[in-house]
This record gives C-alpha cells, structure tokens and sequence, in this order.
C-alpha cells in the first residue's frame, strides 16, 4: 500500500518490491492513489491496481478489509505514515487479521498521539530501510525494538552500465579522467543534499578532479533550501546551475 501523489524513491523501491514478489509466484494487490504517478507505472509492470480517491474516510478501510477477506489476504504492507492508519484499521475491521507490516523509508521522527500510540502498536512488524532509521524507530516509545528489522532497498543492477554517464558528462563538459559524484532525489534538507555540497566545496578546495551533481524535483516548500544549497555551491567557484 502507498497512496503518494508523486513518483520518488519510496515508490521506486514499491515498484521493485511488488513486481518481485509477483514474479516468485505470489499474488500481489497494489493499493495506490488513483490519480498518482504510481498507478501508471504498476499497471505498466502488469501488476494488479486497487485505486482510491483523496479524503474517503472510513470508507476505504471498509472497501479494503472486505477485499482482504474476500481475496484472502495474508500480509499488508503499508508504505507511507498516511498509510499506517488506514492500513490498521483495514485490518481491525476484517474477518481474517492478516500480518500487518509497516516500511520507513525516511529519517524523520513519527508521531506520539494517541491514534499514533494505537497505530504503531498495531503492526506485527516494522521495516526500516537503514540501521539509522531503525535507530528512530527503536527510540519511539510506541514501538517495540523487537519488532523492527532493517532491509535495505535493492538495486536491479541490470539497470547500471559503465558508459550510462556520457551523455551527462557530454552535456557537462566533463572529459573521462574527471570523476562524477552524484545525488539524486528530491531537494529536501532531510535528503542531506547540503551535506553533499559540503564535503564537495572542501575536496574541490583541494584540487581534486571530481565534478558533483544535484539533480531531483522540489516542492515549492523547499525554495528557500535549494538557495541555500546554490549560494554554498557558488562558494567554490565553479558552480553551474
């Protein structure tokens, strides 16, 4: 389950884990946002889409649990903290009360009300995708240490080749001896992107041969942090926007 808007890399990761599980012979309902960018891409995989519309209340835990009973469900897998809730009460109000588990993709604090209290100690377990964000999520004082694991994303290497830069590289007037470093992802302080320019100004300082990039969408919320992140870069001397 992940009912996010956009397409980043939580649902990357979505994608790969439900056309995986799928090609191991298991049966695999994807429920996603029906007007998200993520609807598109499963059906493209071929995979089974159970679309739902923003602000439908009570209604879409009902619609689920009686598609958990009535496909016979074994393990919902909720993705994003909106999700956590509904996917709760999905289970609360079915017949069969499968396995509950929830993923943490980022490095950002859950919160601590009581629906948060009721909704945590819900889940039969908790994935997070980095032993940082085990460590936030061991720290809660909702959850139980021994019901989180780390799994870390998985990468189709079948994707990367080694001439997969040039066109960058083409475009950035970077020759072969240059060494490229890359982030990618939305421009979000949580990212680290700031980190990354960081450490770039002070090997660049140096005299390394290393070009970076930044690359990723940004919300209108995140403007004044992408200006920060151009005026850090500017401080090198070499910075291209």
């Amino acid at each position: 389950m992940n009912t996010a808007d956009g397409f980043g890399g939580g649902e990357q990761v979505f994608v790969g884990l439900c056309s995986g599980l799928q090609a191991k012979g298991h049966e695999v309902a994807c429920v996603v946002r029906a007007g998200g960018a993520l609807r598109s891409v499963l059906e493209e995989a071929g995979l089974q889409v159970i679309p739902t519309q923003r602000g439908c209340g009570i209604l879409l835990p009902r619609r689920l649990a009686k598609a958990i009973d009535s496909g016979g469900w074994q393990l919902i897998n909720a993705h994003t903290p909106p999700d956590y809730m509904i996917a709760a009460l999905s289970k609360e109000l079915s017949r069969s009360k499968p396995k509950l588990i929830f993923t943490r993709h980022i490095l950002l604090p859950l919160g601590r009300s009581f629906l948060h209290r009721w909704t945590l100690r819900s889940a039969d377990a908790l994935i997070a995708v980095s032993n940082a964000i085990k460590e936030t999520l061991d720290a809660h004082p909702f959850i139980d240490p021994e019901r989180v694991r780390t799994i870390w994303n998985g990468i189709d290497v079948e994707k990367f080749f080694p001439s997969g830069t040039r066109n960058l590289r083409d475009r950035l007037g970077i020759d072969d001896e240059g060494r490229l470093v890359g982030i990618f992802g939305e421009i979000s302080p949580h990212k680290g992107q700031e980190l990354f320019v960081r450490a770039a100004n002070i090997l660049l300082r140096e005299g390394e041969n290393v070009h970076f990039v930044i690359a990723g969408p940004i919300k209108q919320r995140n403007e004044a942090y992408l200006k920060k992140l151009q005026r850090l870069a500017g401080e090198s001397g070499r910075a291209q926007s």
